[in-house]
């Protein structure tokens, strides 16, 4: 196995634990380290790509680790954009019906 697949694989076990523990708050830390992992594994599969997939590269095989970390960076991609939006708005719509309905009860 080659170095970027073991970063690919144990980066993306740490990826998604804090993601799953920021979250949901169930550690207070996490949202820290969090920040850090994210930028870094965003950053590691944007090099990853460009490198695998360049197209001046005529060498690269298409492998199931590419298909799997092509298919993962989609997920992971989709997952850090809409459920963080989800989040922001949830709070926000949360925070706006408490303050409309502070007056009522």
């Amino acid at each position: 196995m080659k170095y970027y697949e073991n970063i690919y694989k144990y980066g993306k076990i740490l990826f998604y634990v804090l993601y799953f523990l920021a979250f949901f708050g169930l550690w207070d830390k996490a949202p820290i380290y969090f920040k850090d992992v994210d930028y870094f594994f965003k950053l590691f599969l944007a090099i990853i790509l460009i490198i695998l997939f360049n197209p001046l590269n005529k060498t690269t095989e298409f492998t199931k680790m590419h298909r799997n970390i092509v298919f993962s960076s989609g997920v992971f991609l989709l997952t850090t954009t809409t459920l963080n939006v989800f989040k922001t708005n949830s709070k926000l719509a949360y925070d706006h019906l408490k303050y409309l309905f502070t007056d009522v009860f």
